[in-house]
This record gives C-alpha cells, structure tokens and sequence, in this order.
C-alpha cells in the first residue's frame, strides 16, 4: 500500500520476450552500485561516457574496478543491444554532470552517470522508459488494453483532452490519502484545526509500511503539517492513520459516501490478511453496516509484520473514479507537500507538480496534476484493477508518454 515514485533501475536487463511481443520493457534492479563523488578534472565528460557506450564496442577500461565488481560486462551489452532494439538507434545524450537524458528513436531514459577522476564508470543508473511522439490516444488506448479493468482521464484547464472510463470507480490505494489531505485542508480553511496542531503518536496508530513512522517511539508529538508532508512524499500509512483520527471517519464518509464505512490503513492490512478469510467474504458480501461490525472486531486483531498484502483483492479497497482524484488533485495542489515528490513527472519540465499515486497487489493509481511553463494545467489519473498481480511496468511507460505529449518541458 505505498505510493509510487521515480521507479527507476539500478542497471538492469532487458525481458527478450517482452521484447519479441513489443510491449512496453520493464527495467528492474539487478545490482546495487556505489555512487562515489564525481572528480573535476575527469579526461571524458559524462555525456560523452555514456555515448560512447552505444556508439562502440565495450571496453573494461571505461569501468572502475567496484563496478566491474558487480556488474558483468555481458549483462550491460545485453542491455544496450535490448535497448535500441526495442526503442530504436541512439540519438542524443541530452544534459550534462550527474543527471543526463539519453534519448533513443521512440523512447529516452533519465540516466545517472558517476565516473572517478580516470572517466571511469562507478555507477549508472538507467530510468524507466518515457516514449517520444505518440499521441493521447494512442498512450490512452495503451492502458486501455491492459487486463483487468482501467481509467484514464487527461484534463486540460478542466477541458477533457482523453478519456477511458473516467467515472468508473475502481481501488486506488494510497491515492486515496488526497481525501484524507483535503479534509484536513477543509478544517485548517475553517479555523478548527491549524498546522502546528500538535498528534501525539500512539503505539495504536502505527500501520505497516510503506512510512517511517511505524518505527519511531510511542509519545513523539508531530505537527499537523510533518503529518501531511509524510503522508504525501512517502505515502506514510502511520502518518495517515493518525490524520483519519484528526478529521474522523465521518467527516471523510460525508466526503465520499461510497467508501463507508472508512477504514485505515492499518484496518485494512488486518482486513485483507490470509488469516481472515471469513472475515473477508463478510465484507465482500455484507451491506454497511455489517461491515462496520467487521471494523470493529478489526480492533481486537493484531496488526503483525506478516500481514503485508500479498494477494489481489480488488473487492475491498478504497474507491475513486479519475474525475474524483482530478478533483481533490485540483482542491489540494497549492499545498506545499506536494513541492517534495513530482512522481513520474520531470520536475524541470513543469512549473508546478501535485502527485499521488497508490499500489498494492491487483491495484495501481498514478495521479498527477501539473502547471506548465504556459500557465496551463494538466491533470492525469491513470487507474489499473485486475484480479491477478500488476506487471507495473506495462503502466508507466503510455503514463510518462501522455506527461511528455502535454508539452510541460516546452517541445
């Protein structure tokens, strides 16, 4: 139940298959590389490393000895070739220092370069896919097709651009803490809460991850805003829960009548776990108030490290459609949290970004909300339902695509 942020690989290899199939390519993790402090006076710019390394043949001694200590030369020249073959021949390297942009013919990938004072490599770091060109409707239609049950709504100065089942609800996990921020906004606007109210954090409280909180000390006092700040930056589930007792159940009921009764986050972990399912079948066939008595007994059930979801159980969630997180997205984006995460926009690429997003087994949101060097503004909601585990990866690249496509970088 986190949010989701710039998902990015630490050198990664390529799925032959999804390749074969032409679908969109996953980078995953293959290895953890020390990021040392570039020297100044290196004999290569990073720029011209990373071209070098699609324009010739590899050469060992383009790479520090801790690097080759990881990573097989192999795997990266496996990469490279997955690469272009899937995206097309290199371009460009766009940028300079530590923070690069390698562009491909379809497709271009943030990219981190360290080198030591020899130009050699230490660490490279290679970011998900965003496509170049295309259109809204074709990245619409993209996530359209993916299995199971989708939304997709793009907005412009409230204007819809596209739009997939937008008003269809479907589970959002963590998205749905931007109601938690927006009626807390509401109570501070109305006076009878401010941001430097002070929670005191009660061993009752503490959710499971994704957070921090979870882990620090019963009694520490937190401000409001530190609350909020978490809740939207890291998705803290703790910091979340403790903002519910804030505003109250009812308030966010009132709010979104169809999420009642309203559980935490830490109801919900208990909820879902492989040890309740009885407990599970009561809620999925029960009527409202039968399931706020399966609330209440939640009370008594112990919220373990082992109750973290592991199964797609789209039946109990929290409900939104895209015009509903567009909308809170819009009551909310002023807020100055949202200033901390951009998501899977480029932060450079736009004056202003709020995003949200949610994942859990058979549950993915992504949700932003930006304003353009223009003065105009976009919202993006994005939302995947499906019985059986999300390949993750199939969402971001048409996503990142219908960013790029809005123009917020200016081509």
């Amino acid at each position: 139940m986190d949010g989701i942020g710039n998902l990015l690989g630490l050198m990664a290899r390529i799925a032959p298959k999804a390749m074969a199939a032409g679908v969109a390519v996953t980078i995953v993790a293959s290895a953890a590389l020390t990021f040392s402090e570039p020297v100044s006076a290196q004999p290569i710019t990073t720029a011209e490393a990373v071209t070098r390394l699609f324009e010739q043949e590899i050469d060992p001694d383009w790479f520090a000895q801790s690097f080759l200590a990881r990573v097989r030369l192999e795997d990266l020249a496996e990469l490279l070739d997955g690469l272009t073959a899937e995206y097309g021949g290199f371009q460009s390297v766009i940028g300079e220092g530590r923070e690069l942009t390698t562009r491909l013919e379809t497709a271009e990938f943030t990219t981190t370069v360290v080198l030591d004072e020899e130009g050699r490599f230490t660490g490279l770091f290679f970011g998900q896919p965003t496509p170049v060109g295309g259109d809204l409707g074709a990245f619409v239609s993209e996530i359209a097709a993916l299995p199971g049950q989708t939304s997709v709504l793009v907005t412009t100065d409230g204007g819809v651009m596209a739009a997939h089942k937008a008003d269809l609800l479907l589970g959002v996990a963590s998205a749905f803490k931007l109601l938690v921020l927006h009626a807390l906004d509401q109570e501070i606007v109305k006076g009878t809460l401010a941001w430097d109210d002070i929670a005191i954090l009660e061993e009752t409280h503490k959710s499971l991850p994704s957070g921090i909180l979870q882990d620090w000390p019963a009694g520490t006092p937190l401000t409001l805003a530190t609350l909020a700040h978490l809740m939207i930056s890291i998705s803290d589930n703790t910091a979340t829960d403790i903002l519910i007792g804030v505003v109250g159940k009812e308030t966010l009921e009132a709010l979104s009548p169809i999420n009642a009764p309203f559980v935490t986050t830490g109801e919900l972990f208990r909820l879902k776990s492989r040890y309740n399912e009885a407990m599970i079948e009561a809620w999925i066939d029960g009527g409202i108030e039968d399931r706020r008595s399966i609330v209440a007994r939640l009370e008594n059930d112990p919220l373990r490290a082992d109750r973290q979801l592991s199964r797609a159980i789209p039946e109990i969630e929290w409900f939104f459609s895209a015009y509903d997180l567009c909308s809170l997205l819009a009551a909310t984006a002023d807020l100055p949290m949202f200033g901390i995460n951009p998501g899977l926009a480029v932060a450079s690429d736009w004056a202003t970004i709020a995003y949200k997003a949610g994942s859990e087994p058979g549950v993915l949101n992504l949700s932003t909300l930006m304003t353009g060097h223009d003065g105009r503004q976009h919202c993006v909601v994005a939302s995947w339902n499906n019985s059986e585990p999300l390949d993750n990866g199939a969402l971001f690249p048409p996503y990142r695509g219908i960013l790029r496509a809005l123009g917020g970088n200016g081509e």
